[in-house]
């Protein structure tokens, strides 16, 4: 859906086990702290972006969210690791 430029609806309800979101890119790649995380809540994913990272020399890739009225970035693989096989994703397509 995204590689056709449609956004994604996506949640995470974790409160324990909270993910980071990063208002900066650059902060997002280099997995510093952030100051806002997400416990349980709702956002839409408008892009994903792929990256070298520069420790591992590995290719990563960030989620392009938007919440709160504003643009956020989320490391995929601590995403991916909250994601079950029974979750739900909402499509309203053509």
């Amino acid at each position: 859906m995204l590689d056709k430029n449609i956004p994604v609806i996506a949640s995470v309800f974790s409160p324990k086990n909270r993910i980071e979101v990063y208002e900066n890119k650059e902060n997002a790649r280099a997995s510093v702290e952030s100051e806002k995380t997400l416990g349980s809540h709702y956002f839409t994913i408008i892009g994903i972006e792929q990256y070298i990272d520069r420790q591992t020399n590995k290719i990563g890739y960030l989620l392009k969210i938007e919440s709160w009225g504003d643009i956020y970035y989320m490391r995929y693989d601590e995403y991916a690791k909250r994601v079950s096989p029974v979750t739900n994703y909402v499509f309203i397509g053509e």
